[in-house]
């Protein structure tokens, strides 16, 4: 794909990206993109408490063991290159450079065609990548979407649509995350407050990115490095010059350079940002530390050490990976390796087995999160190791997170789906990782405030969630649907009567309507049920005129409402519908003639608070907006969009449920896309 896209360019843009492509394949198509919160104090672990407290009394690891050891500073070195006394390899000894070492630039291969030991990887080659941030996870599936897990209170683990080459998830705790299109721009998502514009990426093509802690660096096409974010600390000013590959850390920068040498920028209190003079076919900046993999494969780590992490053990390596205080790599048999501190276990449980340490199996690439690891095998699958506090070390189902959907229900703070399998998975707001509900067969769902409720195969209700108005315990009998609403549940019965229970603060429950109905809604605090004739009832909570007081009128064209108004407020429209949705203020239905009508609280937030004069096929309202699918499967909101809510994405849906500040819908090929929150 990319050769085919690329192959418009002139010949020198061929030229270098041959040699760029050659590069990236060569580093395992993965460094790791690392990086902690923003703030200029390292997180403060038992760990980091101890090695801080003894700073003073304990040399600084550094690439020079002392002054009178320092080679003179050689021509390459006055550019930014360094000695060639560096602090360790896998080797375990300080490597001489020598011709051999480092290969001849040509035009087919850059460095020596960059290869690593006798592997030459052809980009596209690997079945994914995967990316480790502080508290979550992003990697790229086999169809070149992103699928993220872990973390997601500030949309980082929450990816776009549309086809990616590479991912980067950022390292600290306002967490983001950048990938590059095949089309080669770059797009970010997360953490937009407070962020110094690293989430705001420059326009231009890119080969890749990288995500530190308050910035983000890539390479361009014409291999010079950009980097946009915070630059206090000269993290964000690159070398000119042309790269083949990058790597944000957490207050340093490193990069490879076409003829192989690495270069870094930034904070260097620990000898981080002075790399060896040496050849790189990768490189991967960590906290305060850095490793990189030479065209022999070996292993080559330098700043920090107090813990390990830059101590590579002996043998050869495809790729290597640095994060907060460990390291990993895969080896050249695809076995996977780390090194460095435990920080689960060593200062709670010394006698338990590291949880860093890496599982068994081959692997084609890996990467080092601050407390966690996760490595992609070979047959595709994604294994995760180590901290999991928010979720970021279980890895979502083989089958896309998002995807194998038939249904799908948002609620005040969660979003719930049923699969093709009849489980029900949910997750909460903000919240990237699933949970499995129940792996019964289930045919439909419902969410509500604080309670789910499920409607099994045989007709029978289970509910989970709040309980404390009775509104997740369900009578005994068969139900052909189910409503949840903020904290009472309907159900229409096989019969056609209706019946609900919890909450009656605002008779939302009592007293229900007699006669046969065919679907309801339960909103906030009011339900609205449809007839076979087209009639829609409701009653509760009167906010604004959802309903109307009068439990004798019936209008000519078929709405009949009664429940709580004072004021009385106007009636609601006249003429028949097919569906009703009752929200949080506000209830809308669709007509016979496929349009949408909307009554109760006139004024949401926002410009658009009317529905479009546009066919639908199914509405569902939520707290303060709504939305539907259209006869030509796009979807159109309207009111509040604070959250995004109201703002669709292009695709084509088959259905989408609308909640508080979240909107979700199900495609035709049952992946899931949500919007919002």
């Amino acid at each position: 794909m990319a050769a085919l896209r690329f192959s418009i360019f002139p010949l020198q843009y061929v030229v270098s990206l041959t040699i760029l492509f050659l590069a990236l394949a060569a580093c395992g198509a993965e460094s790791s993109d690392f990086g902690t919160d923003g703030d200029t104090s390292q997180p403060q672990t038992i760990e980091t408490q101890q090695f801080r407290e003894r700073e003073a009394s304990t040399p600084t690891p550094s690439l020079h063991s002392s002054e009178t050891d320092t080679p003179e500073p050689t021509e390459d070195a006055a550019k930014g290159s360094t000695p060639t006394s560096y602090q360790r390899s896998s080797e375990n000894a300080t490597p001489e450079t020598t011709e051999a070492d480092i290969p001849e630039a040509t035009e087919e291969g850059g460095v020596g065609q960059l290869r690593v030991g006798n592997d030459s990887r052809v980009p596209g080659g690997d079945p994914g990548l995967v990316s480790a941030g502080l508290n979550h996870t992003c990697r790229i599936t086999v169809n070149k979407s992103i699928v993220c897990w872990g973390d997601d209170s500030l949309g980082q683990a929450t990816p776009p649509d549309g086809e990616f080459v590479t991912v980067s998830a950022g390292g600290d705790v306002r967490g983001y995350s950048c990938g590059v299109k095949v089309n080669g721009s770059v797009v970010c998502w997360g953490s937009y407050t407070y962020d110094y514009g690293r989430a705001t990426p420059p326009d231009g093509e890119f080969v890749t990115v990288s995500t530190g802690s308050y910035h983000t660096c890539g390479v361009r096409l014409d291999g010079s490095v950009a980097c946009w974010g915070d630059d206090s600390l000269g993290k964000a000013t690159p070398p000119e010059g042309e790269f083949v590959t990058v790597s944000a850390g957490w207050d340093h920068t490193c990069g490879v350079r076409l003829d192989g040498s690495v270069a870094c920028w930034g904070v260097d209190t620990y000898g981080q940002a002075t790399p060896p003079d040496a050849r790189f076919v990768s490189v991967s900046a960590g906290w305060e530390h850095t490793c990189g993999v030479r065209p022999d494969g070996s292993a080559v780590c330098w700043g920090a050490d107090f813990y390990g992490q830059a101590t590579p053990p002996d043998g050869e390596f495809i790729s290597v990976s640095s994060g907060g205080e460990h390291s990993c790599g895969v080896r050249t048999d695809s076995s996977a390796e780390c090194w460095g501190v435990d920080y689960l276990r060593s200062n709670i449980a010394p006698s338990l087995p590291p949880s860093l340490i890496a599982p068994e199996g081959q692997f084609v690439s890996v990467s080092a999160g601050i407390r966690h690891a996760c490595g992609i095998k070979t047959d595709g699958s994604v294994t995760c190791w180590g901290d999991d506090s928010h979720g970021q070390a279980t890895p979502l189902p083989p089958l896309s997170p998002d995807a194998g959907f038939t249904s799908v229900a948002t609620g005040g703070n969660q979003v719930c789906g049923v699969r093709t399998d009849g489980s029900i998975v949910c997750r909460g707001w903000r919240r990237a990782s699933w949970t499995t509900l129940s792996e019964e067969g289930f045919a439909s769902l419902s969410v509500g405030g604080y309670q789910v409720c499920g409607m099994r195969a045989d007709n029978s209700i289970v509910c989970w969630g709040d309980d404390a108005a009775d509104q997740a315990t369900p009578p005994e009998g068969e139900f052909a649907s189910i409503s949840v609403g903020g904290g009472h549940t309907c159900g229409i019965r096989l019969d056609g009567s209706v019946d609900c229970w919890g909450s009656d603060s605002h008779g939302q429950a009592t007293p229900l309507p007699v006669g046969k109905f065919v679907s309801l809604s339960a909103g906030a605090t009011h339900t609205c049920a449809l007839t076979p004739m087209g009639q829609v009832w409701c009653w509760g909570e009167d906010y604004n005129c959802e309903i109307r007081p009068d439990l004798e009128h019936v209008l000519p064209g078929g709405v009949a409402c009664y429940g709580l108004d004072d004021t009385a407020r106007p009636m609601p429209p006249e003429g028949q519908f097919v569906s009703v949705s009752a929200g949080g203020h506000r209830t809308c239905g669709i007509r016979p003639d496929s349009s949408v009508v909307c009554w109760g609280r006139q004024r949401w937030p926002g410009s658009n608070t009317e529905p479009p004069k546009n066919e639908f096929v199914s509405v569902s309202t939520g707290m303060a907006h709504a939305c539907g699918v259209k006869t030509d499967g796009f979807v159109a909101c309207w009111g509040d969009d604070e959250f995004g809510q109201a703002t669709p994405p292009e695709t084509a849906f088959v259905s989408v449920s609308a909640g508080r500040n979240l909107t979700c819908g199900v495609k035709a090929d049952g992946s899931l896309d949500c919007w919002g929150g």
